[in-house]
């Protein structure tokens, strides 16, 4: 019949038949739910379609299935999922990382694959990549990167580097052929660590490494050399550039805290030694003591007595020491003499005790002689230099007296600095009117003279730091100060009409009416002389006068 109930309905404009679908019970079998020709059931809340059963039975959970059983969105399974009768579980990417399990209840085999045997798990739990019948527990087939963690600390990568990779290969020529493992494809310097870790996964130690460069490190992250060892290695052989040393006993005899050895000569920067000890480069000691007469030294020794001493004593008229360079003595350096009193001392019996001169005939370069007294600090008594010799040849040197060498005498502190003859009585000095430090100060320069036998010297000249001239007077307070008579053939006064201006005539005789002349003695020498007084010319004619003032 057209509506048939047999038990309870209701329905609250929830229930729409039309067309050709509609619902039947059929005893033993339910509740049966059908449409008519190709329609789709669609099952809808809210007014949108949740679920979709199309005619070919496809069931779609959020879209127009496509197969059997299609869900657009994400999905959740609590409890077990089975997979019966070989079927195969597709799982396809959606651009999110997920996690997925597997379970097989027989022992069937499971493949990864865009064909067949890309990714193979066997019924013997092996895994195969690149090949559908893995022998072992892992076995790849053909090049690629591997990628995973490792346990670490600070200053430990936790994973080997995607973008570096690895390589790892065994049996690289077939058989028992090559193992290599290689690191590549890195922008850095490239290596390889073998690290330590204990039972917790905790970095122990750097064992040993091997720079890009191939440099191998033993103890040691830090290799300078191909092979380098912090640490005491002990080894049955070693070959140096291809000369095997033997790993019996060594051909040193150790006696004590001490090593010798008796026969054959010691090269130490040479392998083919002419003489007991042959060394090719520096040598450094604190002494160095000779026997033979026949030594190149000559029969002596050179010591280290005390820090900063250095004691060199040999004997023959082959012995000397030539030094190059910069050298310093701390002490008393005696030339000539063991017992030197002074900084330094020469004694010889020559006419010359010092010479110094420069050899190259075509320098301009100066042979100074420089002469300091720093701080102040001022000695007794007067540099002397009897000769000097500044031109000429080595073997024909001239002397300053021939107008042809310079000499340059320096000082600091309240010193005075000159030149001067011992055999004619003559000196020339330089002294200062401050104290000299580090920069320039005043000085004037004085010329003294002495009389026969007699090594006083009286000042005759000076020339003051100012450029003031003063002849018979220490202080002069002019540019030329004479204290005495000058004789002249003639004297230059300056009276251009072309350096004058407001040029007046005045009568010259009444000037002189006005002056009265004089006669007087002067308090310096007692000497008469007549003329007029000053201040009587400064009264008549004013600007006649200059005042000292």
């Amino acid at each position: 019949s057209p509506l048939h109930v047999v038990g309870d309905i209701r329905t609250s404009t929830g229930l729409v038949v039309s067309g050709y679908g509609g619902f039947n019970y059929t005893s033993g079998k339910g509740l049966s739910m059908a449409t008519g020709g190709t329609v789709p059931l669609d099952f809808t809340t809210t007014g949108q379609t949740r679920m979709t059963i199309d005619s070919g039975g496809n069931v779609g959970v959020g879209t127009s299935p496509g197969a059997k059983f299609h869900v657009s969105g994400a999905s959740r399974f609590d409890g077990t999922t089975h997979i019966y009768n070989g079927n195969t579980l597709q799982l396809t990417d959606s651009g999110l990382d997920r996690t997925a399990s597997m379970i097989f209840n027989n022992d069937a085999e499971f493949r990864i694959s865009t064909s067949v045997g890309s990714v193979a798990l066997m019924p013997a739990s092996n895994v195969g990549v690149g090949t559908a019948t893995p022998l072992s527990k892992f076995e790849v087939n053909g090049a690629g990167n591997f990628t995973a963690p490792l346990p670490g600390a600070s200053g430990i990568a936790n994973r080997v580097p995607a973008s570096q990779g690895s390589l790892i290969s065994w049996n690289d020529s077939g058989g028992f052929g090559e193992t290599s493992i290689s690191n590549h494809r890195g922008t850095g310097n490239g290596g390889i660590w073998f690290n330590l870790f204990g039972a917790t996964g905790a970095f122990v130690s750097t064992p040993m490494m091997i720079t890009g460069s191939g440099n191998v490190g033993v103890g040691t992250t830090t290799p300078t050399t191909k092979l380098d060892v912090a640490g005491t290695v002990n080894a049955t052989g070693f070959t140096i550039n291809g000369t095997p040393i033997s790993s019996g006993s060594s051909q040193w005899t150790t006696a004590s805290s001490n090593i010798y050895f008796n026969t054959g000569d010691v090269g130490v920067g040479t392998s083919t030694p002419g003489y007991k000890l042959d060394v090719v480069g520096t040598i450094r000691a604190s002494q160095i003591y000779a026997t033979s007469a026949e030594s190149r030294f000559g029969s002596g020794s050179f010591t280290d007595p005390a820090p900063g001493v250095y004691d060199a004593k040999f004997g023959g008229n082959n012995g000397g020491i030539a030094v190059k360079g910069q050298s310093y003595f701390g002490s008393k350096v005696g030339i000539g003499t063991n017992t030197p009193a002074a900084t330094l001392q020469i004694e010889a019996p020559f006419s010359a005790n010092l010479v110094v001169q420069n050899t190259n005939a075509t320098s301009n370069s100066d042979s100074n002689i420089t002469l300091r007294n720093y701080r102040g600090s001022q000695g007794g008594g007067d540099p002397v230099i009897t000769s000097f010799a500044a031109r000429g040849s080595p073997s024909a040197p001239s002397p300053v007296i021939a107008g042809m060498g310079l000499l340059s005498l320096r000082g600091q502190g309240y010193a005075e600095a000159g030149f001067g003859a011992d055999r004619t009585g003559a000196s020339i000095d330089f002294i200062a009117h401050d104290n000299w430090g580090n920069s320039t100060v005043t000085t004037d320069m004085l010329f003294s003279t002495a009389s026969a036998n007699d090594w006083a010297t009286t000042e005759k000249m000076r020339i003051t730091f100012d450029g003031k001239v003063g002849i018979g007077v220490t202080a002069p307070s002019e540019k030329l100060e004479v204290s005495g008579n000058v004789k002249a053939t003639s004297f230059i006064s300056t009276s251009d009409i072309r350096l004058k201006k407001n040029v007046e005539k005045v009568s010259g005789l009444e000037f002189i009416r006005k002056l009265t002349g004089v006669k007087w003695q002067w308090k310096a020498n007692e000497q008469t002389d007549a003329g007029v007084i000053a201040q009587d010319v400064e009264r008549v004619m004013p600007y006649a006068v200059v005042t000292d003032k």
